[in-house]
């Protein structure tokens, strides 16, 4: 029997965003699908126990954002219509190295909403299906297996409220438990090899406060971003959010610490490497109590590594890898590995899994090495730093700078930051040529230099395909 005759049933355990998407595709591929989830779902917009940083800020990158109105057609508008704010990247400041990077427009909106908000819209448009369920207060208890164990036949759970043990028969089970998935205890229980991880230790404290504007007629910016800027190990971020309000996060890396009181977190704003975001507060009060958070280290798990891997069996989302969320990065990674798992049942050479999760790695590679290579600035950070590295890392110093004044160096970040361009981009010959023209000047002593000019051509080229002509 092919892989594509058993459609009947799949299961996804974990019904966060990243489960919400896979389910929203498998339903286009079987005729059932069970969602498993260990929490009660509340009201629309309501922080759950289950997503301990859902009080967090949250950015949707507008890749994302695109992926997501892909695979759930009209949810942005319905987003919207609860509160959902959509901006254009001209509202909102940027802030790398402690430099602000010119206001620019991608010729894309974004949109901003609270994570509970977010999750609870997606989750509403993908009961609307008939063919998905939801198990609330469900918990997984592990892993059925069939035959000589090679196949993942289902899972076990237990229903809270009934107190009730029940066996789950599926032809495909996906892991969207996240971050905390027990899926690689189960597998060494079954005696395969323990998934290999690559990990890089951040310890990271977050603290988020609600607010509203003091005076309704202020005008404040929708979004201010802070990244942290060596040896400053402080970040921040300030996001418009349902209700007219924001959300004001603010995180330490390394141990550091955001203070639980309004003044202390106030004075921890004032600090950061850039004074935006703290000038902003100062036009705010807050609304609730400030809520903290810890996240002590990136994950990515090498399940595509693992010999014996099962069949019928799909890890996605958190559970795969678990960036630093100082990026933003996760709910768009999502997003793309829903596209990606939605093209993989649609063509069935071969087995799912090990498609997919070759796949995925391809997905995860770009944002993984953006998010090591930037906490690679900081000397505590534990890992390799090559002279490659270390070049980029010089060479992104003086990318920030350019970038508060060139609005195509500055764009072209905040693509890349999006991913909806490839790191890459920003190494193209047209953009070296900007960001370098400003330091090497002095070096020329006439402007009509052969070299000075032809990096000034080239600077001036906004069409990076023509980069070959230099």
């Amino acid at each position: 029997m092919t892989y594509k005759q058993q459609r009947e049933h799949a299961i996804v355990l974990g019904g966060s965003i990243g489960g919400i998407i896979a389910a929203q595709v498998l339903a286009k591929h079987f005729q059932r699908v069970s969602v498993v989830e260990r929490d009660a779902i509340g009201e629309l917009g309501q922080q759950r126990k289950g997503v301990p940083h859902g009080g967090q800020g949250h950015a949707l990158l507008y890749s994302g954002l695109a992926q997501l109105e892909r695979l759930f057609p009209g949810w942005t508008a319905e987003l919207v219509a609860v509160g959902g704010k959509q901006v254009d990247h001209r509202a909102g400041v940027w802030a790398h190295h402690g430099i602000a990077q010119r206001r620019v427009s991608p010729g894309a909106d974004g949109i901003l909403a609270s994570r509970p908000l977010i999750e609870g819209t997606l989750r509403r448009h993908l009961l609307r299906n008939p063919r998905v369920t939801f198990r609330e207060q469900t918990d997984v208890q592990g892993l059925r297996w069939s035959g000589r164990g090679e196949r993942v036949a289902g899972v076990s759970v237990r229903d809270r409220p009934a107190r009730a043990q029940s066996e789950l028969a599926a032809d495909l089970v996906v892991d969207c438990m996240g971050r905390g998935s027990p899926l690689s205890k189960w597998l060494e229980q079954s005696l395969r090899p323990r998934v290999t991880r690559d990990e890089v230790r951040v310890d990271i404290h977050y603290a988020s406060l609600v607010c509203e504007k003091i005076a309704p007629s202020d005008v404040l910016d929708e979004y201010v971003v802070v990244s942290p800027a060596p040896p400053s190990v402080r970040a921040g971020a300030l996001l418009a959010m349902e209700g007219d309000r924001y959300c004001v996060t603010l995180m330490g890396m390394l141990g550091e610490r955001v203070p639980h009181d309004d003044a202390g977190f106030r004075s921890f704003a004032e600090l950061l490497p850039s004074p935006i975001l703290a000038r902003n507060l100062e036009r705010l009060r807050g609304v609730q109590p400030i809520a903290p958070f810890s996240y002590p280290a990136s994950r990515r798990l090498r399940y595509e590594r693992m010999k014996g891997f099962p069949h019928g069996l799909v890890v996605f989302g958190d559970a795969l890898t678990s960036f630093n969320p100082v990026f933003g990065q996760g709910m768009t990674v999502a997003a793309l590995e829903g596209v990606l798992l939605d093209d993989c049942l649609s063509h069935t050479q071969g087995e799912l899994a090990p498609r997919f999760l070759a796949a995925a790695q391809r997905i995860i590679d770009v944002p993984w090495s953006t998010a090591v290579s930037n906490d690679l600035r900081f000397p505590a950070v534990k890992g390799k730093r090559s002279i490659s590295l270390r070049l980029i890392h010089r060479y992104m110093s003086q990318l920030y700078r350019v970038g508060a004044e060139d609005p195509t160096v500055a764009l072209t970040l905040l693509e890349v930051i999006n991913l909806a361009r490839e790191p890459t981009t920003l190494l193209h010959p047209s953009i070296v040529a900007r960001v370098l023209l400003p330091s090497l000047a002095p070096l020329w002593g006439r402007g009509d230099d052969p070299l000075h000019c032809r990096l000034r051509a080239l600077a001036e080229t906004n069409a990076p395909e023509r980069w070959s002509d230099f």
